[in-house]
């Protein structure tokens, strides 16, 4: 099992499935809250655009939190880019269910 190299623990990144803003942050904050080393942000509603945007603002109100992104109407490559073009640096992950 992989161990957090600060933490002496596994590391904890639980999945906030975004249904609204609002939504999403109450859900950052209970993971924060309890001790969450970071969060993955998706969407399933398509949203993937909206999840830069709520990076920033996750990262604004919980510092130092890691914070990754899956974006399933995109392949890797577009979503990588995406990401780069967007210059945000809060968004410090990325997972995909589309490699191609």
């Amino acid at each position: 099992m992989a161990m957090s190299i600060t933490r002496g623990r596994p590391l904890v990144t639980p999945v906030i499935h975004v249904t609204s803003p609002r939504q999403a942050l109450e859900n950052v904050s209970i993971a924060a809250d309890v001790g969450a080393d970071g969060v993955w942000l998706i969407s399933h509603q398509g949203d993937d655009d909206a999840l830069i945007p709520l990076a920033d603002t996750v990262v604004a109100h919980h510092p130092g939190l890691m914070v990754g992104v899956n974006f399933l109407g995109s392949t890797s490559g577009q979503a990588v880019k995406t990401i780069a073009a967007s210059g945000s640096p809060a968004i410090t992950g990325y997972w995909s269910d589309n490699a191609g």
